[in-house]
This record gives structure tokens, C-alpha cells and sequence, in this order.
């Protein structure tokens, strides 16, 4: 068993070891903050665009992409629930994350509960990074301030819980309509991030989407196709 000095030598060299590595990656961060927010920006405003005008700019492109009517409703209606499953998905498990962080932080007393809460919700919406800045920085609070080890290790287990559970819940929460198989989905998800970064989020499961539904378009395209020789033979 770990008595009490073990467990605070094993959590101070945990301590040391984060203080180390903020400290060495603050200066980059800081170097590189303004290109991610101008890169924000840019994100903002044409999300903000494509909000208002994304609907008629996607049937004006698809109509010159996708000639045959058919096909290019399936790809199209594949194309709007992937994005609508993505879009609820990511705020069911934001405000799932934020519940269970909420009620640990109250549970250790941390202070000012509701806004660190409300901050977890809006950070669960960043890949990588997550909701980890608050349980984290919640328990190194429990440890150095309110010298707690055991409210630290709770906050710790939060942390891992908040990580766990985003893995999880996305894929089974975003199949939405389209009944994608939430293993694949998963995997399209990791590939995604692994491959292109945050904005292979959205990557991974569009690619993947897109090439379910040019199959099922295909399918349908060759079915037509047996059926129109079948009926001109007769």
C-alpha cells in the first residue's frame, strides 16, 4: 500500500514534471497564438457564411459535380445528415462532459463551479486539449492549495472519465440517420485527427460518408440500369 508520503512524492514529481513542460512550451505557444486566432478567425466568419448561404452554394456545385438528379439527392441528403449527426453529437457529449465534470468539481469544492463548468462545455469542443486544462488544473488546485491528494486523484479520475467517454459517445452519438457502423465511424474519427488535425474531425467521417453514399449512388445507378435492359428485352 502507498501511505501518504509516498502518494505526495509520486504526485510533486507529477507536479514538477507538468510545471517543466508548460514552462517549455509556453514561449511557442505564445509565438504561435496569433496565427491560430487570425486561422479562428477565419474558421468563425465562414462558418458564419456558409450558415447563411451553404445550403444554395451546395446545390449550385453539386448540380455541376453530380449531373444525374438521382445521385445527386442521395449524396446530397448523406452529405447534410453527416454534418447535422456531427453537429448534435458534439453538443450531446459537450453537455455530457460538462454534467460530470460539474459534479465532481463540486464534489471536491472547488470554487466558482457553474463558470468552470460552463468553460468545460465550450473547451470539450476542441480536439486533443478537451476539457484536460480544467480537470487537470482542478486537481493540481485540490493538491497545492486545498491539500487534498485524494480530492486530486478524484479530479484525476475525472479527467480520465471526460477523455474515456468523449472516445466513446461521439461515434455512437453521430450515426445519426444514416446507421453508420459506429466502429468504422470511430476509426474515421482518429484517422481523421491523425491525418489532417482538428479539421479531421470533420474530415475522416465526410470522406467516409461521401464514399458510402457515391456506393449506395453507384448501386442504385447499376440497379436502374438492369431494370431499364430487363424492361427493353421484354
Amino acid at each position: 500500500k502507498l501511505d501518504t508520503d509516498e502518494l505526495t512524492n509520486i504526485l510533486t514529481n507529477a507536479a514538477q514534471f507538468a510545471l517543466t513542460w508548460v514552462g517549455q512550451n509556453t514561449g511557442r505557444f505564445l509565438a504561435e497564438l496569433p496565427q491560430t486566432l487570425f486561422v479562428a478567425a477565419i474558421a468563425l466568419v465562414s462558418w458564419i457564411y456558409f450558415l447563411m448561404v451553404g445550403r444554395q452554394l451546395r446545390i449550385v456545385v453539386l448540380r455541376f459535380l453530380l449531373p444525374w438528379p438521382t445521385e445527386r439527392a442521395l449524396l446530397r441528403t448523406s452529405f447534410s445528415e453527416l454534418l447535422r449527426s456531427l453537429v448534435m453529437a458534439n453538443i450531446l457529449v459537450s453537455l455530457v462532459q460538462a454534467c460530470v465534470i460539474g459534479i465532481f468539481l463540486a464534489f471536491v469544492g472547488v470554487p466558482h463551479v457553474m463558470l468552470w463548468t460552463s468553460a468545460s462545455f465550450f473547451l470539450s469542443f476542441i480536439p486533443i486539449v478537451g476539457t484536460a486544462p480544467i480537470t487537470l488544473g482542478s486537481a493540481l488546485w485540490c493538491w497545492t492549495m486545498a491539500g487534498s491528494p485524494e480530492k486530486a486523484i478524484a479530479m484525476a479520475v475525472c479527467a480520465l472519465i471526460a477523455g474515456t467517454s468523449d472516445n466513446f459517445l461521439r461515434p455512437l452519438m453521430a450515426r445519426g440517420t444514416i446507421e453508420l457502423n459506429p466502429y468504422w465511424l470511430f476509426l474515421a474519427m482518429m484517422g481523421g485527427l491523425a491525418q489532417f488535425g482538428a479539421a479531421g474531425f470533420i474530415a475522416g467521417p465526410l470522406a467516409l460518408t461521401l464514399t458510402m453514399a457515391s456506393a449506395n449512388a453507384l448501386r442504385h445507378a447499376l440497379k436502374n440500369a438492369r431494370r431499364e435492359k430487363t424492361s427493353c428485352e421484354t
